[in-house]
């Protein structure tokens, strides 16, 4: 039961990370604008998709073909696209952070002042940059797992003889000096300009009373998706390093990994709350099968 839920979950987050590429795509095949905006969330959102699809392949084999993921290539090419997309996320959050900040942020004079006037044509070659840094620490990071044997040759190097690859385990110093090496950053970026959005924002709310003006519900969504994007990213990197630390058998084990595999799907749905466009034709959705099933 556990192994369908999990599933569920996965695919639901799939299914979620191309229906907000399809949208944006969709509206720039239409002749819109594609803003920095858009193609970091394109951006993020094939991240997501990435994940949710090694996550699934890897729930798939550990049920159903568990040989398979003791397969070198199969193993460590999983290993990669989790670290490809686990990295991307981070640096793309952070984008996306600092795109915000520098936008709901008037600067007078100064570097600042000439970025805001030129963001949108940097931030696409910034997210491109992103997109190739994560794909070669994919490549360059060392593998946190070592090769587990049979019983009849623990060791294979010494010895000489031929022994079959039946599972592998992690090195949990390994996994955490990565998360602290390719997340810390980005993790301060987004820390960092999300509090000044924030702060931003009740000091904008505080000049201007009229609660309905469009700059203000801009400003305001930019924080509340922001806000949402920093707690999300907190559990998730608290939770990695904490199932290091816990036994498979433990049951909070368990809760922790469907926590995890669920990153995605809650993501999503950040954005997709977050972004008027994604909103906008999701409720369409939902309202046209709401007529086709009660019709």
């Amino acid at each position: 039961m556990g192994v369908f839920i999990l599933l569920a979950v996965e695919f639901a987050g799939i299914f979620s990370s191309v229906f907000i590429i399809f949208v944006n795509v969709q509206s720039w095949m239409k002749g819109q604008k594609m803003s920095s905006r858009d193609q970091i969330i394109i951006a993020l959102s094939f991240s997501d998709m990435v994940f949710s699809a090694v996550n699934a392949a890897i729930v798939l084999g550990s049920a159903f073909v568990p040989q398979l993921l003791s397969v070198d290539y199969i193993y460590y090419g999983l290993y990669d696209l989790m670290t490809y997309s686990i990295c991307s996320n981070s640096w793309l959050s952070a984008c996306l952070g600092a795109l915000f900040f520098v936008k709901t942020t008037n600067f007078n004079i100064g570097f600042l002042a000439q970025l805001k006037m030129r963001i949108e044509m940097v931030m696409p070659w910034v997210t491109s940059g992103v997109e190739v840094f994560s794909f070669i620490i994919a490549l360059v990071q060392p593998s946190a797992s070592a090769e587990v044997y049979g019983e009849n040759s623990t060791l294979p190097l010494i010895t000489n003889e031929t022994s079959e690859v039946i599972g592998y385990e992690t090195d949990v110093l390994n996994d955490v000096s990565f998360l602290l090496k390719a997340c810390l950053t980005p993790f301060m970026i987004v820390t960092v300009t999300t509090a000044h959005i924030n702060i931003s924002l009740c000091k904008h709310t505080q000049q201007n009373m009229d609660s309905g003006g469009p700059t203000l519900k801009v400003h305001r969504r930019a924080a509340s998706t922001m806000t949402s994007l920093l707690i999300l990213n907190t559990v998730f990197y608290v939770l990695q390093m904490w199932l290091g630390f816990l036994q498979t058998s433990d049951p909070l084990y368990r809760i922790g990994i469907t926590l995890v595999c669920s990153f995605s799907l809650v993501q999503s749905i950040i954005l997709i709350l977050g972004i008027g466009r994604l909103k906008k034709t999701f409720i369409q959705i939902i309202t046209m099968c709401r007529r086709k099933a009660l019709s």
